[in-house]
């Protein structure tokens, strides 16, 4: 008893609160007005949402789940007009970021090329609560899908040569992995049978080397990987070259063939196969090749045939030949007409 009293005590302060701020009129029978008023507000809600503004919101975009088997080929996010109603204070804010639009695509109710028609309804638009959409225009959108396919391709290694330092040539290339995959639509994908590196520089470069080379992106298709290793060997550019008609030098002592007179029976001149850089055996001169006979073994009168030696001061170049390999020469006695 002691309890209920200090109960009642305590709720004393505050019923004379709610007399002495609330007026009577809506202290009596206050729950049942409660009640009345939320009943009231509800029914001037609907009333205003039913007798709302309509509006047009243009430029809604359409998100469009599609299934991984098949790729929309339309490149553009399509956009739709929305009507829809409410009060004019929430559609004085409403834009169409406000707005989603979700519709899906039916895998089973796609035919290989045949376009496809998504239609949209109410169902597929989220709004804002209190607003209502009465209309979409246009209420179907058509679509060209295709089948995503998969396809296995070589890779080329990109890369421009005559970037090179000179006399520095490409050699055997190697490329790790091979093949890379392709996914994409069947269209677009069907006739690829290979696909090219990023381009791989070369200036500078006189040894092999290994580059790490990406795979542009294509917006038709992804590729997997998207990198490769690139394997180049450097050689040097060797060329070879004929230098014609090049003066024949006859080589004497001071012994007895230096006494001969000496003449060549066959051509006075010899043609010289070199080869070297390219560089150098395109610069090299005929006067910078020297093709002699030694004759200074002989001592005799007579017809000799003689071997056609050549001498060459230049660093890397080769003398690969001479032709002819030997002359012939007279000697007799008496003075020399060879100088």
């Amino acid at each position: 008893m002691a309890d209920m009293h200090k109960t009642h005590s305590s709720l004393r302060p505050r019923r004379r609160f709610f007399r002495l701020w609330v007026p009577g009129i809506i202290r009596k029978d206050f729950w049942r007005k409660l009640i009345a008023l939320f009943f009231a507000l509800l029914i001037y809600f609907m009333v205003s949402t039913r007798i709302g503004t309509e509006t047009r919101i243009d430029n809604v975009p359409v998100s469009i789940n599609i299934p991984a088997k098949l790729i929309n080929m339309n490149r553009q996010i399509p956009k739709v007009t929305v009507v829809v109603l409410g009060s004019k204070r929430q559609l004085n804010k409403l834009t169409s970021s406000d707005i989603r639009i979700v519709a899906a695509i039916i895998e089973h109710k796609f035919t290989p090329g045949t376009p496809y028609s998504l239609k949209l309804t109410a169902d597929n638009i989220s709004t804002p609560f209190g607003v209502k959409v009465t209309s979409i225009q246009p209420e179907e959108i058509i679509l060209n899908l295709e089948k995503r396919a998969t396809r296995k391709v070589a890779v080329k290694a990109d890369f421009d040569s005559k970037k090179m330092p000179e006399d520095y040539i490409v050699g055997k290339v190697t490329i790790s992995p091979e093949n890379v995959w392709i996914t994409g639509a069947v269209s677009l994908i069907q006739n690829i049978e290979a696909v090219d590196t990023a381009p791989v520089p070369l200036e500078h470069q006189t040894e092999s080397f290994e580059y790490s080379a990406a795979i542009p992106k294509n917006r038709n298709y992804r590729i997997s990987p998207e990198k490769v290793m690139v394997s180049i060997e450097i050689a040097k550019y060797l060329a070879s070259r004929i230098v014609k008609a090049i003066p024949l030098k006859i080589l004497k002592t001071s012994g007895e063939s230096a006494e001969m007179q000496v003449e060549l029976l066959s051509t006075p001149h010899v043609d010289v196969t070199i080869n070297g850089p390219r560089g150098k055996v395109i610069a090299i001169k005929p006067a910078m090749i020297k093709p002699y006979v030694d004759i200074s073994s002989l001592e005799d009168p007579g017809k000799y045939k003689v071997a056609v030696d050549c001498w060459v001061n230049l660093e890397g170049i080769k003398i690969t030949n001479v032709f002819p390999k030997q002359v012939t020469i007279k000697l007799s006695r008496g003075r020399s007409a060879a100088k």
